[in-house]
């Protein structure tokens, strides 16, 4: 019985460290800060060991973006609707991948003023993300 009740405890405790928020440092915090004063409902994630990314709600609309541990703005990905995409985009991805049906998509801002356009789908039962530039190349 003691066994068993250390085992849930230790279980316990893991679960609560895993599903524990990153903390951003200052510096990201303040850039997010800086870049949407109106974000509300931040939730970090750190997505190496120099890249922190936040997931919040700007105006209403939920967003991400991508900052160095330095808090310089890598990206920002906004979900559109399909039918928001560039022509270009929506015609690529429809003619390459016929039979299959998107489930989300979205813009993504980059720090070099372009931006890209990704699109989930699911194919033979697995979701699936594709990247294309504003005319519509597929990204590798």
């Amino acid at each position: 019985m003691k066994k068993l009740l250390v085992t849930m405890m230790m279980c316990l405790c893991s679960a609560i460290l895993t599903s524990a928020q990153t903390k951003a440092p200052i510096a990201v915090e303040n850039a997010l800060r800086q870049h949407f004063p109106g974000a509300t409902a931040i939730k970090w994630h750190k997505e190496n060991a120099h890249e922190y990314e936040a997931e919040f709600l700007n105006e209403g609309k939920k967003m991400s973006a991508n900052f160095t541990d330095k808090g310089v703005w890598i990206e920002t990905e906004t979900p559109v609707n399909f039918n928001e995409l560039p022509a270009s985009v929506k015609d690529a991805f429809i003619n390459s991948h016929k039979n299959c049906k998107p489930k989300s998509a979205s813009k993504i801002d980059l720090v070099d003023g372009t931006m890209k356009f990704e699109i989930e789908f699911i194919s033979a039962k697995k979701t699936h993300e594709i990247l294309y530039t504003n005319d519509g190349k597929e990204i590798k």
